[in-house]
């Protein structure tokens, strides 16, 4: 899908090493704070390997990731709610909040639908969509699950340009099959 952001293969790997890097650090400090480690004991030894240089490079690194990180978990979060494409006039973002409006829409119009609830996850090949119906008694179930993910399909591609890669149905209940109530 064009103009999504996705993490990267390398910041992926960078964000393994980095959080492995802080494993280690904080287990240094665990260990030290339980007074395992002497900490006199290992600066002692750690200046026969570290000069004042590689311990300036080595924290500065550690700070660019961190900064870098920090930021993109701030776009990413931001990018997550919204689908984006790229036209030839500028960008488009459609926000998972109004495609989960247009696939309720979508929904009803199939006859013997009561009561839909839709999560919407955004992959780099589309949308995946999970929805959880309450039906009415009495109606072929996989006819009708099958006619809601044609419709579903059917609108958000055509009224949104969006591909959705999957559309999965939970029938959660039949309506009137419910508890009776105690009058």
């Amino acid at each position: 899908m064009k103009g999504v952001y996705f993490m990267s293969l390398i910041d992926r790997i960078i964000l393994t090493i980095y959080s492995f890097c802080l494993t280690v650090i904080s287990a240094f400090f665990l260990l030290v704070s339980l007074r395992i480690i002497d900490v006199d004991f290992f600066w002692t030894n750690m200046e026969e390997y570290l000069t004042r240089w590689e311990t300036i490079s080595i924290t500065l690194v550690f700070l660019v990731v961190s900064i870098k990180f920090l930021f993109s978990g701030i776009k990413r979060d931001n990018l997550e709610r919204a689908i984006i494409t790229e036209t030839s006039l500028g960008q488009v973002k459609i926000s998972l909040t109004a495609i989960e409006n247009c696939i309720i829409k979508a929904a009803k119009e199939v006859s013997g639908i009561k009561s839909i609830k839709a999560d919407i996850k955004k992959t780099q090949d589309g949308i995946c969509v999970t929805l959880k119906l309450k039906v009415a008694p009495d109606l072929n179930i996989p006819d009708t699950a099958k006619a809601v993910q044609e419709k579903i399909k059917l609108y958000i591609e055509k009224n949104l340009g969006t591909h959705i890669q999957e559309i999965k149905i939970f029938i959660e209940n039949i309506s009137g099959t419910g508890k009776p109530r105690v009058t």
